[in-house]
């Protein structure tokens, strides 16, 4: 899915702006953007998925015991690609 398709469009966004709209606070519509975040790019391309948790994990101070493993992991997809 790319975002000019109709499916994105006419489907996704819609349905994403209105529960975002819908949810209460900050830190819940914030979870929410991750996981559509995620849903969207395994639409594409599943393999990256990981690649984008890991990514996330590493950005997100709260996550420090899980900072080692998700740089190991963004380390792995980048020595599988280049």
């Amino acid at each position: 899915m790319v975002f000019n398709s109709l499916t994105f469009l006419c489907i996704f966004l819609p349905v994403v702006l209105a529960l975002y709209y819908l949810l209460p606070t900050l830190r819940i519509r914030n979870i929410l953007l991750i996981a559509v975040s995620l849903l969207f790019y395994a639409y594409g391309e599943p393999v990256y998925v990981l690649l984008m948790i890991a990514s996330i994990i590493r950005n997100d101070n709260g996550f420090l015991p899980l900072r080692w493993l998700s740089i190991l992991v963004c380390w792995w997809y980048l020595s599988i690609w280049i």
